[in-house]
């Protein structure tokens, strides 16, 4: 750890270095501002970094992580970084599905003005029957209640109450659930879920349209970001934990960390998680009421074989089956290990979590080989499951309440992180979201720069 005495001089200074904290330093270099993020651990890039592992020969995902047309804020960041020409981008909304009973089955919407392009895909999804589509459409004229009214209510009792048919739960709202909320529909929050089905299929026919990363994501966001920074001002400073913030008038005045401490003099934008934060902020009056905020773990098994094997599509829905969203990472031309790769990710994984990870590879390799049937005598060749138990905040009912907005009662002490009050669910697009708040704020703060 390099002491405080040594940091570089800064004019706000960034806790964590995750995608909030990136795009908040981003932000604030492009105004012409010099920011300072301090990361605890030994890389940037939070939940959307990459790692080198060895057995795989290349570097796999924290956790895969898919983009949407929607992210408007989240592709302009990526377009200032140079790395948009890393997503492929299928220019249609395309999701492809497999169930044991059926088959492929892909939903393929037209280039038509929303929401005609959702009710066309739709008509030839072929799980769907008739009464299934004329449930979306009762969906529609749903999503102008105000979110207010149904914040305090589940998906699965909302749904109920627009009389949605089991097939569409069990194709498409349970399994967009589960990968935008971070929870099933029995627990998940209405309101946030609403206002994801309006931005991705009811307002712009592109919104849905998905975008896969073609590289491992510290690639498309950290790399790029840390060298965006060094040419503009900026530094990302790792293994650095601040330990503790005191407060003197109304103002965070210290910043503690085992190397010394120092007095601060700029303001500080803080993208930790909540657990975390709780840790290192002064004593209040009373608890926040994001202490309340509980959460959500998410599961990734990465499984590697020497079989080879074609995928449909760079992403594959299970929706009936443990391993929810199967990703299939493009090959690394400097990998000699040639093996063909599979990302299992499991959302919501309240149980999968507490499970050992020789028995979730286990699940994960047996749904693998119905699907491939040149796998099912195969034995993967390199494995790694990594457990994220506080992926994401968790999005239950009344959780949208206790999110708390940027400004904090450290005047000089900002919040951002995807977990604060975006009013979009714990996604790369509320974490940009959130770190261009607070970088707004903190600049502010500071006197006028010509």
């Amino acid at each position: 750890m390099i002491p405080p005495s040594s940091w570089p001089k800064c004019d706000v200074l960034i806790l964590g270095a995750g995608v909030a904290g990136l795009a908040a330093a981003v932000y604030l270099a492009r105004s012409g501002l010099k920011p300072l993020i301090l990361e605890a651990s030994k890389s940037p890039g939070g939940r959307a970094r990459s790692f080198f592992d060895p057995t795989f020969g290349t570097h796999l995902d924290n956790g895969p992580h898919l983009l949407v047309g929607a992210y408007h804020n989240t592709l302009e960041l990526l377009s200032i970084l140079g790395s948009t020409k890393l997503l492929g981008d299928p220019q249609k909304v395309i999701y492809t599905f497999w169930a044991s009973k059926s088959g492929y089955q892909h939903l393929n919407c037209p280039n038509w003005p929303a929401p005609w392009h959702l009710l066309a895909g739709l008509i030839h999804f072929t799980p769907l029957t008739k009464s299934d589509l004329w449930a979306a459409c009762r969906l529609a004229p749903a999503l102008l209640t105000p979110s207010s009214q149904l914040e305090g209510m589940s998906v699965d009792f909302w749904l109920t109450r627009q009389r949605t048919t089991d097939r569409l739960r069990q194709w498409l709202w349970e399994p967009l659930c589960l990968a935008t909320l971070n929870e099933p529909t029995q627990r998940a929050n209405a309101a946030l879920f609403a206002n994801v089905l309006k931005k991705m299929f009811f307002s712009d026919r592109q919104m849905a349209r998905p975008l896969f990363p073609c590289r491992p994501l510290s690639e498309i966001f950290s790399i790029p970001a840390r060298e965006y920074l060094q040419t503009h001002g900026g530094e990302i400073l790792c293994q650095q934990r601040v330990t503790a913030l005191e407060a003197h008038n109304n103002r965070i005045h210290t910043l503690h960390t085992p190397n010394g401490s120092l007095t601060v003099t700029t303001p500080i934008i803080a993208t930790l998680p909540p657990h975390a934060l709780s840790k290192i902020l002064p004593p209040l009056t009373q608890h926040p009421s994001w202490t309340h905020l509980n959460t959500s773990p998410i599961v990734t098994v990465h499984l590697g074989y020497t079989t080879p094997f074609t995928p449909p599509a760079p992403m594959l829905g299970l929706p009936f089956m443990e391993s929810q969203w199967l990703f299939f990472p493009p090959a690394d031309p400097s990998n000699d290990k040639n093996l063909f790769r599979i990302s299992a990710v499991i959302s919501g994984a309240h149980a999968q979590a507490h499970d050992s990870a020789q028995h979730l590879i286990q699940r994960v390799h047996q749904e693998v080989g119905q699907i491939f049937g040149q796998l099912a005598g195969s034995t993967p060749q390199a494995m790694r499951v990594i457990k994220e138990h506080q992926a994401t905040f968790s999005a239950t009912p009344g959780s949208s309440a206790r999110r708390p907005k940027p400004r904090t009662p450290w005047h000089n002490f900002f919040l951002a992180g995807d977990w604060t009050d975006t009013q979009l669910p714990a996604t790369l697009e509320g974490a940009v979201v959130s770190g261009q708040k607070a970088a707004l704020l903190a600049m502010n703060q500071l006197p006028f720069k010509s």
